[in-house]
C-alpha cells in the first residue's frame, strides 16, 4: 500500500505562489497534441510551468532545467511523459506527476490555493503513477 502524504506548513511562504500568466506570442508552435493555440505560464511556488493548449488537448512542457532535475532525482517520472519525449506531460494527470516531482522539496512552503493544487496533484500521482509517487516519497 502506498504511503500517505502529510504536509506541515512552514512560516515562510512564496510570494505570488499560484498565478497564471498568458503568453501572447507562443514560443512553442507544435506539441504532441497538435498546433499550439495558446501558451501560458503557471507561477507555482517559485517555479514556472509552461502550459500549452491545442484544439483538443494540451499539457505541460518542461524546461531544460526541470528535465535535468527530474532525470537526476526521479527518473521514473518520465514514464508519465508522452511517448519518445521527456519534456511533454499531458494535461489530465501526467502533468501533476512532473509538478509534484519539482515541487515536493518545497511543499512545506505552500499555502492556500497552491497547497490545494499540490495536494490534488499528489493524489493524482499516487493513483495513476504509483511507481513515480513511491520514488518521490522515498527520495524526498
Amino acid at each position: 500500500m502506498a504511503e500517505q502524504l502529510t504536509l506541515e506548513i512552514a512560516p515562510t511562504v512564496y510570494k505570488d505562489q499560484f498565478e497564471w500568466q498568458t503568453v501572447f506570442e507562443n514560443r512553442v508552435r507544435v506539441s504532441p497534441w497538435g498546433s499550439v493555440q495558446n501558451e501560458s505560464i503557471l507561477h507555482f511556488a517559485g517555479h514556472e510551468f509552461y502550459n500549452v493548449d491545442c484544439a483538443g488537448h494540451g499539457g505541460l512542457r518542461l524546461t531544460d532545467k526541470q528535465k535535468a532535475f527530474i532525470a537526476r532525482n526521479y527518473p521514473s517520472v518520465f514514464d508519465a511523459a508522452e511517448p519518445n519525449s521527456k519534456i511533454w506531460f499531458e494535461e489530465d494527470c501526467a502533468s501533476c506527476v512532473a509538478m509534484v516531482a519539482i515541487l515536493y522539496r518545497d511543499r512545506a512552503c505552500l499555502t492556500g490555493k497552491a497547497l490545494e493544487m499540490f495536494r490534488y496533484c499528489c493524489e493524482s500521482t499516487q493513483k495513476w503513477f504509483p511507481v513515480a509517487w513511491n520514488e518521490i516519497l522515498k527520495k524526498g
